[in-house]
């Protein structure tokens, strides 16, 4: 039987009477359903705009405020102006993201009032849903919103808009640790580098998870060529990682030896946090590492590995299984590849 499009006016004889005004029914509530699932979105996607606004102007103002201490404590100062260029660049994102669903959920009114017509002109009793305004920012009540244990928790939420690949592989980092994949993974092994890294890239690059064939260099800094690159990650495999200066000394050769085409840095630096984490019970708290010093130190290591290590030792904490702190370690590690 041909499917009917319920968009037009009542058919003639294509389907019996009974049965079209119940699957017109039926479409209509369903139609509601769809309409309340957007203007649901798009009301959080409005009050979490509000809040980061407003956490965007406190910012803002207390940097205003503070210039002196801020401009005394440079680390300080640097994590201040990341989180206002974060918000900065997504938020009109967000806005934009707002705008779209805003025209969709008019166009879905639209159609369930050309619906409505439809019963009304054939005489069809149904029970009319109410439809409720779109509600505006500015009748938001902020205080009664769920609201952000902090500026991180909304920062987070930019990246839902942010369809580069960096934005959409962090998306994929922040639901590793929910996964059960890093339980079951070997610390320390090119094969866990792997599979972190399949999980951040994969359905981005095509060659996630794959160590690369060809010789790559990045900014004037030559990476271990493809023909020995195999031999080189057994040795490094094979180093020993009983204490802290073993394992960042096999952090810094796995960062010389840059196994894969691109997403290094950010597949290595979980990889770092899994080995601390099973021989040390330790992790590190990358919030306390600036990203100036942290890039400089990497180059200084391919010599002398002694700043990286003074960087991380300072960043050490027990706390392993802290979810928070995992997921601002996401997004220092992210923001130390972004480009100034």
């Amino acid at each position: 039987m041909k499917k009917y499009n319920y968009r037009t006016d009542r058919p003639q004889d294509e389907i019996p009477e009974d049965i079209w005004i119940q699957n017109v029914l039926e479409a209509y509530h369903k139609e509601h359903e769809e309409l309340e699932f957007l203007r649901s979105f798009a009301h959080g996607l409005e009050e979490e705009n509000v809040l980061l606004k407003k956490e965007l102007d406190k910012f803002v103002e207390k940097e205003t405020e503070n210039s002196n201490v801020f401009a005394r404590n440079k680390s300080l100062s640097d994590e201040l102006k990341r989180h206002i260029q974060l918000i900065e660049k997504t938020y009109p994102l967000r806005v934009m993201k707002l705008s779209s669903y805003k025209k969709i959920i008019q166009r879905q009114n639209t159609y369930i009032s050309q619906m409505e017509r439809l019963l009304d002109a054939n005489g069809i009793e149904y029970h009319k849903i109410a439809q409720q305004p779109i509600i505006d920012a500015d009748n938001i009540d902020v205080n009664a919103v769920r609201k952000p244990d902090d500026l991180k928790k909304a920062i987070e939420l930019t990246y839902e808009t942010d369809n580069t690949i960096d934005g959409r592989s962090k998306k994929k980092a922040y639901t590793i640790i929910d996964s059960g994949l890093l339980d079951s993974m070997q610390p320390g092994t090119v094969k866990c580098l792997q599979q972190i890294h399949a999980y951040l890239f994969g359905g981005l690059y095509d060659f996630a998870g794959q160590i690369r064939t060809k010789t790559i260099w990045k900014d004037g800094t030559l990476f271990c060529r493809a023909e020995y690159l195999m031999k080189n990650l057994s040795l490094i495999e094979a180093m020993p990682e009983r204490t802290f200066d073993e394992i960042v000394n096999k952090y810094v050769e796995m960062n010389v030896a840059h196994p894969f085409m691109e997403g290094n840095g950010r597949s290595t630096r979980i990889w770092l946090d899994l080995i601390f984490k099973k021989r040390l019970g330790l992790c590190v708290d990358w919030s306390k590492i600036d990203k100036k010093s942290y890039l400089e130190a990497m180059r200084r290591s391919t010599t002398d590995a002694r700043t990286i290590k003074s960087l991380l030792q300072g960043a050490m904490t027990d706390k392993i299984d802290d979810r928070e702190l995992f997921m601002k370690g996401i997004d220092y590690s992210y923001y130390y590849e972004q480009e100034e």
